[in-house]
């Protein structure tokens, strides 16, 4: 397995756990910023079968600021998040 380690510069201020993509599996959605740097990020991790995480596939997007709150919701009204 491999392990995705955060250094001391990362500061993550927003953690939530949900089904993602809809596999029956929680992923790990989070904001965090590095520290010296006013860039944010949003990133998701996919979940394993086994209640580890993908590291490998994570995914990563820049914003522009922190949210002042961060929510799943089912946009297309479909049931699946």
């Amino acid at each position: 397995r491999s392990k995705y380690l955060f250094n001391n510069n990362v500061l993550v201020s927003q953690i939530l756990f949900d089904d993602m993509n809809n596999d029956n599996q929680l992923d790990l959605v989070f904001v965090y910023k590095i520290a010296n740097n006013s860039q944010y990020y949003f990133a998701i991790f996919s979940g394993n079968n086994d209640g580890t995480l993908q590291t490998r596939n994570a995914q990563a997007m820049l914003i522009n600021r922190i949210p002042e709150y961060t929510l799943i919701v089912d946009i297309d009204n479909d049931q699946n998040l």
